[in-house]
């Protein structure tokens, strides 16, 4: 291992503080990310050090949930699933891109203004503390959160709607009629040709 003189650990901390990440930092100091990683770790032990590799596209609840389903033996999608996922891909596998733009999906969500209704976890090492960045502030009560509907098409999202209080088949009518209607005239869509 190569010693690092301390003129360059000192360049290389004024660097850091600047916000620049590791890999900067060692291109601009023609000095291996491995090493610059090092020198941060020992003279900065709360330095947070990038993991290599693409970074996750799960949530980290997401990730506990599949090691929970995948402990515990239970298939992720059961035979009922599987069933009707090939079923649903056999009867459209001859559809062409213009039948897919012909889609419109469609959902309801609970959007939180502050936090998550579940628990949610964090990766950590064995006695490694908390930084604040990783400590999400509550509210007593739970915040407040909105219930939308939403639509997307071919050419991206369209409007949202507000749901207020239970969606009932009275407020879903009031919402196709006054958003998704409205969205497919803008998008160029004609009713008889969307698939809802």
């Amino acid at each position: 291992m190569r010693s690092i003189s301390s003129f360059q650990k000192e360049n290389i901390l004024s660097i850091a503080f600047n916000g620049l990440p590791t890999c900067h930092i060692a291109s601009e100091l023609g000095l291996g990310k491995s090493t610059i990683s090092r020198v941060l770790q020992d003279l900065l032990p709360d330095y947070p050090i990038p993991s290599a590799g693409h970074p996750t596209k799960l949530l980290s609840t997401d990730q506990h949930c599949i090691l929970l389903q995948i402990a515990s033996g239970r298939p992720l999608l059961k035979a009922v699933h599987k069933k009707k996922h090939l079923a649903f891909a056999l009867k459209h596998e001859n559809w062409t891109v213009e039948d897919w733009k012909r889609v419109v999906l469609s959902g309801e969500t609970k959007i939180n203004r502050i936090g998550s209704d579940g628990k949610q976890w964090m990766w950590k090492q064995v006695a490694e503390g908390l930084i604040e960045r990783e400590v999400q502030s509550t509210v007593k009560f739970g915040g407040e959160n909105i219930m939308v509907w939403g639509c997307m098409t071919w050419n991206g999202a369209e409007q949202l709607a507000e749901v207020e209080g239970m969606m009932n088949a009275d407020q879903y009518v009031h919402i196709l009629e006054n958003h998704l209607l409205p969205s497919m005239k803008e998008s160029g869509f004609f009713m008889e040709d969307v698939i809802f």
